[in-house]
């Protein structure tokens, strides 16, 4: 796992960002990363991306979380752009 990328996601989590999740609404932190990156090897999934909503805005955002630890977030469109590459 990557300290920087789930520094990344903690940061997020700070400023009241979170995902939905088939269960509902799931706060962004290093215990949610870790366990999308075992979820990702145990299936043997690439990436697991989630909408993602931050106080701040109301554009439609993103998060991408690949099997190897990176991290990408931003607008939905340029991450569904790098999750179809």
């Amino acid at each position: 796992m990557d300290k920087t990328m789930r520094n990344h996601v903690e940061q997020l989590g700070r400023h009241g960002a979170y995902v939905m999740t088939a269960a509902g609404k799931r706060a962004l932190s290093g215990a949610f990363y870790d366990a999308v990156i075992r979820f990702c090897e145990k299936y043997g999934i690439n990436c697991l991306g989630y909408d993602m909503k931050i106080p701040e805005t109301d554009d439609p955002m993103m998060i991408a979380i690949w099997r190897n630890g990176h991290v990408d977030s931003g607008s939905a469109e340029h991450i569904r752009a790098i999750m179809e590459q």
